[in-house]
């Protein structure tokens, strides 16, 4: 919905930001994740990205203007 929402207020380009963090954090989170707790660690740090991709679309519909 966050994207759908961002995308109607002409905000695209916070979906883009949102899906550069997430891939930043699942490169940086992964790593010692699957070498701690294997597959487990790899959808925890899927879950990681997700969430801050998420958190980052909210603030920006938290603090958008609209037309």
């Amino acid at each position: 919905m966050l994207v759908a929402y961002l995308r109607a207020i002409g905000d695209a380009k916070a979906t883009v930001h949102a899906s550069a963090i997430q891939v930043v954090v699942l490169l940086v989170s992964a790593p010692p994740a699957m070498h701690y707790w294997g597959v487990t660690g790899i959808a925890w740090s899927m879950t990681l990205g997700l969430g801050c991709a998420a958190a980052w679309m909210l603030f920006r519909t938290m603090t958008a203007r609209t037309p």
